[in-house]
């Protein structure tokens, strides 16, 4: 472990969390946060197809395996920011729970060409904080599951509309599957949360 490393990283996004809160308050008066390190995903069965798909809807409860949003927002006090993405497709039953989906089983081949100018976009409060094809986080995770795209700080802010979608080309041409299997997504933001301390 590279104590310093983790130490500036940590210090960075207590920076982060610093500024943004002094520009545009995120936190109650006299609150103290502190940042821990911490992932939110989301786990889907998509369907492929032109146009825009949302992953997150308002009534995509926080349950363990599909989600840690709450809903389509973070509670107040949990602010997050976003260093890193990783994005993971794989096909499995379509009947299955999403946690317990191996995700580690990657798309190939025709299956895959359906993403390839596909964009993974994130917005909040009608503002686009990110918007990345697909291919370019899958290169940036070097083939690995266990890896991320490294992203510049980015803030996602309590109680305001959080909006994940995958957006096709129009009319691009889905892979034929097999009867009774559907296509699995998992979109994970790497970063770190604030806690509210005592």
């Amino acid at each position: 472990m590279n104590y310093l490393s983790n130490k500036e990283a940590y210090l960075r996004a207590f920076t982060f969390f610093q500024e943004n809160h002094a520009m545009n308050p995120m936190f109650g008066i006299g609150a103290k946060i502190k940042p821990m390190e911490s992932e939110l995903y989301v786990n889907k069965a998509i369907t492929v197809g032109g146009g825009k798909l949302p992953l997150l809807i308002g009534s995509t409860d926080n349950e363990i395996g599909v989600t840690n949003f709450d809903g389509n927002k973070l509670e107040e006090g949990r602010a997050f920011a976003i260093d890193g993405i990783a994005v993971n497709l794989t096909v499995s039953d379509a009947s299955a729970k999403p946690y317990n989906v191996d995700f580690t089983k990657t798309l190939t081949g025709p299956q895959l060409a359906a993403f390839q100018f596909a964009n993974l976009n994130l917005s909040q409060k009608n503002e686009r904080l990110i918007s990345l094809p697909i291919s370019a986080i899958l290169n940036g995770q070097e083939g690995s599951y266990k890896k991320y795209r490294e992203l510049a700080l980015t803030l996602l802010k309590p109680k305001d509309k959080v909006e994940i979608e995958i957006e096709f080309p129009d009319g691009v041409t889905p892979a034929a599957l097999d009867d009774g299997k559907s296509i699995f997504v998992s979109v994970v933001f790497r970063g770190y949360e604030t806690f509210q301390k005592r």
